[in-house]
């Protein structure tokens, strides 16, 4: 697989997108861990909850993970990639558990787009979202 720039990005309390730069898989999986943690006793505006609760990883303005903390162990996950033969995919899913976050995550890292779309990541069933080859 070539290797993939992979991007950062977070909220900003004015509801604005922040470029954090890119990341390693290590690092993203620290990521996640951090604001995992935060989320325990996690009170202020809704804005500033949105900063510290919502955060993804990107290849390009098309192809994305975002990831939105509803506890430090339940999570909102959107993909968003192009199809391999025609339009756009998008998805949600909700995530119980860090572990199987942090499973995604790696992926998103580890695996070519086709592989994660032909891992189900484009299926309406996530049961295959964590399947190894």
């Amino acid at each position: 697989m070539e290797m993939t720039t992979i991007n950062h990005y977070g909220i900003d309390t004015s509801l604005q997108t922040v470029e954090h730069g890119p990341v390693i898989k290590e690092e993203a999986l620290q990521i996640v861990d951090k604001f995992s943690a935060m989320q325990v006793g996690l009170r202020g505006s809704a804005e500033e909850v949105l900063s510290q609760s919502m955060f993804g990883f990107s290849i390009d303005p098309r192809r994305f993970i975002e990831i939105a903390m509803d506890t430090e162990s339940r999570f909102r996950v959107k993909f968003e990639m192009p199809r391999r033969w025609w339009g756009l995919h998008q998805r949600e899913i909700t995530v119980d558990g860090l572990d199987q976050l942090r499973g995604i995550v790696e992926q998103f890292f580890t695996r070519s787009l086709d592989d994660l779309d032909d891992q189900g990541w484009a299926s309406s069933k996530g049961s295959r979202l964590n399947s190894k080859k």
